[in-house]
């Protein structure tokens, strides 16, 4: 709680302004039915009817194949998503900063703002090597990084994970080149506007933790913050970004030693 409030201070402190932060994350997002790991609701009430019901009841497997995504939003806009060949390791979070610095160098030309660069306490994130690289990468404009065990914090990137995932499960992807390319699809029709309501709560949830002293949100503390049930028009877009691949280590080494095999095969011939 010490540290939430400190957080919270500081950022209240330096003044920053929404447009100022870009939120980056991970997910994981796997290939099967959709479940009720992204709906809340009972399948069993009356009112739902079959093609919900069917969605909800398919069998799923035990282990089913999954990726990892990651991405960043700020005010005026979206980063493109980065696709996670294996884990999420040092070295594979070490190439998405990199992506990350080309998403705020891109967005820059929106707003006069220093755009400040904001992560979670993942170990990953938190590693000797990465903080050398954050504080390259972002020695100007600075970064944050969320106090831990703050989920209510890890916002708003985290609602738009939220969103996203339903969308995507309701497209019923069969392959993961499949969920791949409805990921991309629906991560790049997010209305601005909502970004941009996002964004504003950002501040409001700081100064709500800041005079509770650091004390978590509940329910009923979000319920002041959130506002007006509000309409968003999703317009899917015909010209795609390219997808961005970064590599776990061990992933790499293998692909290395693949392409290897495969040239002295070839020399041999």
């Amino acid at each position: 709680m010490a540290k939430r409030k400190k957080f919270c201070e500081m950022v209240l402190n330096k003044k920053y302004k929404p447009q100022q932060f870009f939120f980056s994350d991970e997910t994981k997002i796997e290939l099967g039915p959709y479940t009720n790991d992204y709906i809340r609701l009972d399948p069993t009430k009356k009112e739902w009817d079959d093609e919900k019901y069917n969605l909800i009841n398919r069998p799923t497997k035990k282990f089913e194949k999954s990726i990892i995504v990651a991405g960043g939003i700020n005010y005026f806009g979206l980063g493109q998503l980065i696709f996670l060949e294996g884990t999420m390791n040092d070295f594979s979070y070490g190439q998405a900063l990199l992506f990350y610095k080309d998403d705020i160098e891109n967005l820059k030309n929106k707003t006069n703002e220093e755009i400040i660069f904001e992560q979670d306490g993942a170990p990953a994130h938190t590693s000797k090597s990465n903080k050398f690289i954050l504080n390259k990468l972002f020695s100007e404009s600075g970064w944050l990084q969320n106090p831990p065990n703050s989920p209510d914090l890890a916002y708003p990137i985290e609602d738009i994970w939220g969103i996203i995932k339903p969308r995507v499960k309701r497209r019923d992807p069969k392959d993961l080149n499949e969920l791949k390319q409805f990921l991309l699809e629906e991560w790049n029709s997010i209305p601005l506007e909502m970004i941009q309501n996002l964004c504003e709560g950002y501040l409001k949830r700081i100064e709500m933790v800041y005079k509770m002293d650091g004390k978590r949100l509940e329910k009923e503390h979000l319920k002041k913050l959130k506002k007006k049930e509000t309409h968003y028009e999703w317009i899917k877009k015909e010209n795609l970004p390219n997808k961005r691949v970064i590599y776990n280590n061990k992933v790499l080494k293998l692909l290395q030693k693949r392409e290897i095999d495969l040239l002295k095969k070839l020399s041999k011939k």
